[in-house]
């Protein structure tokens, strides 16, 4: 009903984010394709509670101490994830998605396999595409990142407690970065990353696509009744960061890449 009383009065249009995980999963696969394109991809997820709400998990033992299984459940994650993916990079060739909700309070964490149609001379033809993706850099928007993916060097990360908040919960933290050696490797890369769902995955990344909507979308398009005027936004202004986790580790310095102790 309000989307139809709007569009009645010919206002602004309404976007939609996509899920969560795709949120930050979308942003090491861009690089990944513009790079070396993407041929096939396989995602198993493992996502934290706060996604849906503690509450709706009735008996407890669903999660508590557990890992529960989303496919074919009332949450349908894996099917709209898979369509995501699949709207995001059509020229996938195939596209697998297994997601789970575990007991983890914030902080999704993805592992991924993919196939690429260009194959990477070494590990650091990968790891340079990555840390170098950064296609909003110097667009004047306040929510941006100073890097959107985080490289980390270290054999126990990317984990959800430590790494879900850098760069105030706007970066995706990647790491386990592995590239084929056989032939009868069953994939050319994979890699393990984290994302804060509370942030780029939902309200962090809702208000970056306002700002880019606001700035580069809204000034294009054609003037009509009931549109309101374009409002600069002000590129000093940080959005607010929730508050933190008391029971979380201290997050680790925003830098590009993370090097071992």
């Amino acid at each position: 009903a309000v989307v139809a009383d709007l569009a009645a009065r010919d206002s602004l249009p309404l976007f939609k984010s996509p899920n969560c995980v795709v949120c930050g999963l979308s942003i090491v696969l861009a690089a990944l394709d513009a790079a070396f394109g993407l041929a096939s991809l396989s995602a198993t997820t493992f996502q934290a509670l706060s996604g849906r709400g503690d509450a709706k998990y009735a008996p407890p033992d669903l999660v508590l101490a557990n890992v529960y299984p989303l496919a074919d459940t009332v949450e349908k994650t894996d099917a709209y994830q898979r369509a995501e993916l699949r709207r995001l990079f059509p020229r996938l060739d195939k596209c697998a998605v297994a997601a789970h909700r575990v007991p983890v309070k914030n902080g999704h964490f993805v592992h991924v396999g993919c196939l690429l149609r260009r194959k990477p001379r070494d590990l650091h033809a990968v790891t340079s595409v990555l840390a170098d993706f950064n296609p909003l850099r110097d667009k004047g928007l306040p929510s941006a990142p100073p890097a959107p993916i985080v490289l980390v060097d270290d054999l126990a990360r990317p984990r959800p407690a430590h790494d879900h908040r850098l760069h105030a919960g706007m970066a995706v933290a990647v790491g386990q970065l592995r590239l084929a050696q056989t032939d009868a490797d069953l994939f050319d890369l994979s890699f393990s990353l984290v994302l804060d769902n509370l942030v780029r995955g939902a309200y962090g990344a809702a208000l970056l696509n306002a700002e880019i909507f606001q700035l580069y979308v809204k000034p294009r398009l054609p003037a009509r009744r009931g549109h309101l005027p374009a409002v600069p936004v002000d590129a000093s202004v940080s959005p607010p960061a929730p508050p933190p986790t008391p029971t979380s580790p201290a997050a680790p310095s925003p830098s590009h890449v993370i090097k071992r102790p």
